[in-house]
């Protein structure tokens, strides 16, 4: 799947911050409807926070009773976008994630940066670090990028839900 990239669209531009002072926890998710839930988890830019990433992300849609194998797959693309946000975001001081869930799932990694992600073909690659978008395009339905008027990015992917676990 090919990604997609939104430039400071109206729905872009919408704040998605909520800091954590010790170790992160869900917030009370909100939403815009009775059918969206969001929760948003900001963690600073360490290889060291990654594992926090996955368990705040599984917490979150365990809690919200998502399809198992959805959740799996979400939470080892998180995993994949947020170290992609550490490695490649230089300088950037933390690490945004959004989860949404409505008629399907998203989530999103924002960073300081505006650099953009490049697929690589890890096809002959003997270092690990080439495979972490060609893993998320192979476990979403979509993925993407949004550039924000700010100079920080996020790069997001959606899941399709099971019928009937929109949570």
């Amino acid at each position: 799947m090919s990604p997609h990239t939104d430039t400071d669209s109206p729905a872009a531009s919408a704040p998605h911050y909520l800091c954590f002072r010790g170790a992160p926890r869900p917030i009370t998710p909100h939403s815009n409807d009775s059918t969206t839930r969001s929760a948003t988890f900001a963690f600073p830019s360490a290889p060291e926070r990654i594992a926090e990433v996955r368990h705040a992300v599984a917490a979150v849609l365990t809690y919200w009773n998502v399809d198992e194998d959805v959740r799996d797959m979400a939470v080892l693309t998180v995993s994949e976008l947020a170290t992609n946000a550490v490695v490649h975001a230089a300088g950037s001081a933390s690490i945004t994630v959004l989860v949404e869930v409505a008629s399907d799932l998203h989530v999103a990694v924002r960073d300081g940066s505006r650099k953009l992600p490049a697929r690589k073909d890890p096809r002959g690659a003997d270092n690990e670090n080439s495979r972490g978008l060609a893993i998320v395009a192979a476990l979403c339905s979509e993925w993407g990028t949004t550039v924000y008027g700010d100079g920080t990015k996020s790069v997001w992917a959606n899941f399709l839900l099971p019928r009937g676990d929109s949570a």
